[in-house]
């Protein structure tokens, strides 16, 4: 079972799609990076152990990190990952 199904039971999409250009993230992983560093994480650690380093991070942390999306596009986006979401 996904985790989704102890989070949601029932969801309204509204507007777009998910496969518009402006929906994707270019490179997640340039701006994982750079939250990663700034929260002093190794962003060359694996995705669950950093995952695990940002957690233990202040919000203040994660929040101020210089991120600059490209113009008309976004650092952060929707991912189906398979752990929240199902493929």
């Amino acid at each position: 079972m996904f985790v989704s199904g102890l989070l949601f039971h029932r969801a309204i999409l509204m507007s777009g799609s998910g496969l518009s250009p402006w929906s994707l993230v270019a490179d997640p992983n340039k701006y994982a990076a750079i939250v990663a560093t700034h929260a002093n994480c190794s962003p060359d650690l694996t995705p669950p152990a950093l995952l695990r380093c940002l957690r233990e991070r202040p919000l203040e942390a994660l929040l101020s990190a210089p991120v600059q999306a490209p113009d008309f596009a976004y650092a952060f986006g929707p991912s189906v990952d398979g752990v929240v979401i199902g493929k």
